[in-house]
């Protein structure tokens, strides 16, 4: 079986190096409610897409990550872990 893990990646605006990611505890319908102008390409949200800001408040009800957007840019993205 195989466990999608959501998670927030971010990178530096100036290197582009990335900086780190967190999880994200979010479940699925909410988040295919919220990301749905997508679901028809990619159904699983298997890519990652940039987070805005004016998303910002949307995901901190599903992660404690201080946002920068001067600083970063925010993606979600997921991995997968067989379990």
């Amino acid at each position: 079986m195989t466990m999608i893990i959501r998670k927030i990646v971010f990178f530096d605006k100036i290197s582009e190096e990335c900086q780190g990611s967190v999880e994200l505890k979010i479940n699925d319908l909410d988040l295919f409610s919220h990301y749905k102008q997508y679901i028809k390409e990619d159904p699983n949200l298997f890519l990652e897409y940039p987070i805005h800001e004016n998303e910002e408040h949307f995901f901190h009800h599903y992660v404690s990550l201080k946002f920068d957007f001067n600083r970063y840019d925010y993606f979600l993205s997921c991995s997968e872990l067989g379990v």
